[in-house]
């Protein structure tokens, strides 16, 4: 990895700031100099400070520790981008593994009538919301609460990344590719899995287009339906969803309104490989972004994010 003078100063000064994490003893302390380095990020002393650490092995692992929960995490935004669905992505959830949906339906208009005193009362009756909640379960991992990424990291490696300050900058990048990429690549897998469970449970609204991808007239024919669909989307409607459907489902329909710049189009790679990016994203009003970040799904989805 080739850092710049700002990354080579970023990362020593952050192996110098373990110090003051709760992941180090008061021996790592004492015996581990901190790094010497003027403006351009030349280290002065990586050679001491390596032959210190090398050296005990209990050194090594606070430092390990150390280097993952504190430099790690601020490189996972620079390695990470295996899951070409994350923009997807919502808030974390903080405890639980429900996540609520809630919805509230318009309000529906009401004739007084004509102006007398016992209609002008309907202005003050309460008219409780008609208030929709779904419950989604997230179940990533056995329990629910989610999975760990273990990762064993050999002495030889470890000895080569103490070889030079550059060496250190591509062990740390590739340890946390290798943590983040695993991650991502799941997370994509559980995203489609949603996309699938959904359709198979009747929780989203299906329309099947039989149309072979090659056939231009087909093609046409596909593009045709999946705008159809787009711009019904953005009309008020209880069709477009399947909220009635959902086991905890009351009352009447959950009316929806998206508006085009929410819409993005899930889309298998080989009907997005005959089909022209450009017609596509101008057909549907679609940003080119939305477009790009669709890959290889099992089955053809236009969803409101």
């Amino acid at each position: 990895m080739d850092m710049s003078p700002a990354e080579r100063i970023g990362l020593a000064t952050s192996i110098n700031s373990f110090k003051d994490t709760p992941y180090v003893s008061a021996g790592y302390e004492k015996m581990v100099p901190d790094l010497v380095f003027d403006q351009q990020g030349n280290v002065a002393n990586f050679d001491n400070f390596s032959n210190i650490m090398m050296q005990y092995e209990k050194l090594q692992n606070e430092y390990i520790s150390s280097m993952i929960n504190k430099i790690g995490l601020t490189l996972i935004e620079k390695v990470s981008g295996s899951n070409p669905l994350a923009m997807f992505k919502k808030n974390a959830l903080v405890k639980g593994v429900d996540v609520e949906m809630i919805f509230t339906n318009p309000a529906v208009a009401q004739d007084i009538g004509v102006v007398n005193d016992a209609n002008m009362q309907k202005s003050f009756k309460t008219y409780k919301p008609d208030t929709k909640v779904a419950y989604l379960r997230v179940n990533r991992g056995a329990d629910g609460m989610g999975e760990i990424y273990p990762v064993t990291i050999p002495q030889q490696d470890l000895k080569r990344a103490f070889q030079s300050f550059e060496n250190m900058g591509d062990f740390i990048v590739s340890l946390v590719r290798s943590l983040t990429a695993g991650d991502e690549i799941d997370e994509f897998k559980y995203t489609k899995k949603i996309v699938d469970n959904a359709v198979a449970s009747n929780l989203v609204r299906t329309v099947v287009i039989d149309a072979d991808v090659e056939s231009e007239a087909n093609l046409k024919k596909f593009i045709s339906k999946v705008k159809s669909s787009a711009l019904n989307m953005t009309i008020p409607s209880a069709s477009n969803n399947a909220y009635t459907n959902f086991p905890d489902s009351f009352g009447n329909p959950a009316t929806v309104v998206s508006d085009a710049d929410d819409l993005c189009l899930i889309i298998r790679s080989d009907v997005m490989a005959n089909i022209d990016v450009a017609v596509l994203a101008s057909a549907f009003n679609i940003p080119y972004r939305a477009i790009y970040c669709i890959y290889s799904f099992y089955k053809l989805v236009l969803t409101s994010s």
